[in-house]
Order: C-alpha cells, then sequence, then structure tokens
C-alpha cells in the first residue's frame, strides 16, 4: 500500500492562534432580512450563493474562551450577521464513520485571494461582525504565527490560513492527525438550527482530502478505515503522535484515483455510505459485516489474499491487546449531530430575546 497517492491532503482551518476569538457559540437568532450585497462573482461560485438578495440573520454569540492556552477577554453575548459563521468540527467531534457534535467558528480568509476579506467591504456589508473583531484586534495582531504575521502585514489583521478554494468543496474525507488511530469520515453539510444548510469545516489539527463526487469521498474513506491502512499507518509513523499529517495521502499511501468504472471502487463507495449510516444508528453488529467487507475490497484492491488479511487482523489484535477494541468501536450508539452546548443557551435564551426588542 505504500507508495505516491493520487490525491492531495490539506490541514483543516486555522486562525493562527486565537481560538478564543475565532470559535463561537451561537445562543439565538435576533434578527432575519433579506438584502442586497455586492458579492464577488467568484465568492457566490465558491460559496454557492444564488439569486440576488442574500437572506442575512443576526445571530447572538458569544466567544468560547475555556480550555483555551492563552486568555482572552470572555464578552458578552453580541449579535453579529451569521455570513462568515460555519459549523466547526475538532478532533474530539470525530469518530470513525460519524461525527459527534460541533461548535462554530468565524471564516474571514478569502478563499481566493488567500487573505482576509477586504475591510471596506466588510465595515459596508457586515459592520457588526467587523465591529466584533474590531474588539478584539489587539489580540488577534499579537498571534505568534510567522505565517499569519506575514500575511497581516499584506491584509487584513483578521487574515486566517490554511484556507482555499478546496476548504470548500462539497465532500470532504476527514481524519485526525494525532492520536493512537486513523479515524475517517465524510463530511458535507448540515442543516443548522440558526445557520441553515451550512457547510462544516474542519479545524487545523484534523487533516481532509476535498472532492466534488460524494462516491469518491466514500471510496477514499472507505480505505482509510480499513484495517489494512491501519496497519500500513502504524508501521510506518510508530505511534507517533502526528502520525495522520496530510502528507499521508500524497507521499505514504498509495490510493489510486477513484474510477466509476470500476466495481471494487464502487463496492467500496457503497460499503461507506452503508457503515456511516450504521454508525449513526449505533448498530455495531451489522457495522462490523460491513467493515469486514471493506477489509476484503481493500485487500483485493491491493492484491492481498484471504489468508494475510487474516495476518493482518491477527498482527492488529497484538497492537491493541488481546481482547481489547479500538475505542471507537467501544461506544455504543450516537445522536443526531448536533453542536454544543445546548443546555446552555437554553439558559440565555434571555439574553437573545434583550437583542431582538432593540
Amino acid at each position: 500500500m505504500q507508495g505516491k497517492g493520487s490525491y492531495h491532503g490539506y490541514e483543516g482551518i486555522n486562525s493562527g492562534g486565537a481560538n478564543a476569538v475565532y470559535w463561537l457559540n451561537i445562543l439565538g437568532i435576533a434578527s432575519r432580512r433579506k438584502e442586497k450585497i455586492e458579492i464577488p462573482a467568484y465568492l457566490r461560485s465558491i460559496l454557492d450563493i444564488k439569486g440576488d438578495e442574500l437572506e442575512l440573520k443576526e445571530i447572538v454569540v458569544e466567544n468560547i474562551t475555556e480550555g483555551m492556552k492563552k486568555d482572552v477577554e470572555k464578552i458578552s453575548p453580541v449579535a453579529i450577521e451569521d455570513f462568515f459563521v460555519f459549523p466547526l468540527i475538532k478532533t474530539q467531534h470525530l469518530k470513525k464513520w460519524r461525527l459527534t457534535g460541533y461548535i462554530y467558528t468565524l471564516q474571514m480568509q478569502d478563499p481566493k485571494e488567500r487573505i482576509g476579506y477586504d475591510e471596506r467591504w466588510m465595515k459596508v456589508n457586515f459592520p457588526k461582525t467587523y465591529g466584533y473583531l474590531q474588539r478584539f484586534e489587539d489580540v488577534i495582531r499579537k498571534r505568534s504565527s510567522r505565517v499569519v504575521r506575514q500575511l497581516m502585514e499584506k491584509g487584513p489583521f483578521y487574515s486566517m490560513y490554511a484556507v482555499g478554494e478546496y476548504t470548500f468543496s462539497p465532500y470532504k474525507v476527514v481524519w485526525n492527525q494525532m492520536g493512537s488511530k486513523l479515524n475517517a469520515c465524510v463530511i458535507s453539510s448540515v442543516n443548522d438550527e440558526f445557520l441553515g444548510e451550512k457547510m462544516v469545516l474542519p479545524e487545523h489539527v484534523l487533516a481532509f482530502v476535498p472532492t466534488n463526487n460524494e462516491d469518491e469521498a466514500h471510496f477514499i474513506c472507505a480505505v482509510l478505515n480499513s484495517s489494512v491502512l491501519d496497519l500500513t499507518i502504524r508501521s510506518i509513523a510508530g505511534g507517533t503522535k502526528s502520525f495522520g499529517t496530510p502528507k499521508i495521502i500524497d507521499d505514504t499511501i498509495r490510493i489510486p484515483k477513484f474510477d466509476v468504472n470500476n466495481e471494487v471502487h464502487r463496492k467500496l463507495a457503497e460499503l461507506s455510505r452503508k457503515a456511516h449510516e450504521l454508525a449513526a444508528k449505533g448498530d455495531e453488529d451489522e457495522l462490523r459485516e460491513v467493515e469486514e467487507e471493506i477489509d476484503s475490497e481493500v485487500a483485493k484492491r491491493f492484491g492481498l489474499s484471504e489468508e494475510e488479511i487474516v495476518d493482518v487482523k491477527e498482527a492488529l489484535r497484538l497492537v491493541y491487546g488481546e481482547g481489547e477494541e479500538a475505542e471507537e468501536e467501544k461506544e455504543k450508539g450516537t445522536e443526531e449531530v448536533k453542536p454544543e452546548g445546548a443546555p446552555r443557551r437554553r439558559a440565555l435564551e434571555g439574553l437573545v430575546k434583550k437583542f431582538k426588542e432593540k
């Protein structure tokens, strides 16, 4: 399985060291309106924006400061435009074949220009979001990331990095860069109670392959979640904390380009879809049967015999310890993917009401 791959991996979006500014809880919706906003044609295409009028919501948010390395002021809830707010998954939300939740993030990087969105455009069309960022301008300008500091020299102070047109591909195969085992999942969009249909973005400690084809995404995911790849990665990376960097897709794992005419490729895509459905329902017995099929098909693709697959699984049993299973296999059931912090949000509904009354 080792060799040059057919795909290119990327890191998730990176604030450059100011997560406590960019990461948000949404407490509610203060207002809704339709408005004509001058949006560049390339951005309309990347973000799949249709129609002359943009439905704009003012959402009530607070910045997430708990558990951050740097002390950043937690401000009182404020209303901002929802245009730049996206669901964000962290490592803790990613399991094999499924997501368990998400938070929210401001994504302020122009995916084509590769610097922060134009300040004049922001001030005119999204003044509340711009005002929110201005409150943290000193913190944002003191970010230690060399890349971000270079971007701030030629663009807005709120510039981020690891964002390009690829970030907004309709399907992404996401996996963890750190940990003891690689877990992959196909992500796309969620129908969020506040934002509506919105694309899910991964944070920078996750890696992903972007694609416009859902079957292609599931084919890649099936290979990444197979026992053969698990043992291959372990033999190469040796349990290092950063075993799952994007480069494994480029230079280490020889995943072939998806071919819709290839029966094995189509079968793996179908099995990955089924595995995602079963993982979401928590049907572990049937999921294990599907994973056995995936292992068999991946072995077929790479020329392994049934006996060699038995050897692979025996080796993995030794790695995990006799009778021990991977962490995600122990978890029973799951719920619909929802944002974090729902109980606290309900307790703060009065604050949202205050913004509606203004």
